[in-house]
């Protein structure tokens, strides 16, 4: 009889124990899953916030180029104005010069026409002397 009760003991020790042992591999299942559940998660936020830093760079980017084109553009609109001013300078320096050259011809040919008359004059006035003493002269 005590033999049975220690032998029925024993079962119910050994039941107990298996029961435990069950109970933690159940529960280390349990925290593996989870474990596994975490690490899938943190993988999705971690792709999902990579995903989203490329996403914004490459918005980052498209801006910055619009930008660059915007600049680029205003820049040759500059330049085409830049460029526009000093056609006109050179056109308005090219006019002035003519317009010297003409004064300087016109002030020349004046000069000429001047001198030409000085001389018709002087020569008339000889030919005067010489005509008027000649017919004097006996």
């Amino acid at each position: 009889r005590e033999e049975e009760e220690e032998e029925k003991k024993k079962k119910k020790k050994k039941k107990k124990e298996e029961e435990e042992e069950e109970e933690e591999e159940e529960e280390r299942e349990e925290e593996e899953e989870e474990e596994e559940e975490e690490k899938k998660r943190r993988r999705r936020r971690r792709r999902r916030r990579r995903e989203k830093k490329k996403k914004k760079k490459k918005k980052k980017k498209k801006k910055k180029k619009k930008k660059k084109k915007k600049k680029k553009k205003k820049k040759k609109k500059k330049k085409k104005k830049k460029k526009k001013k000093k056609k006109k300078k050179k056109k308005k320096k090219k006019k002035k010069k003519e317009e010297e050259k003409k004064k300087k011809k016109k002030k020349k040919k004046k000069k000429k026409k001047k001198k030409k008359k000085k001389k018709k004059k002087e020569e008339e006035e000889e030919e005067e002397e010489e005509g008027c003493a000649c017919p004097d002269k006996p």
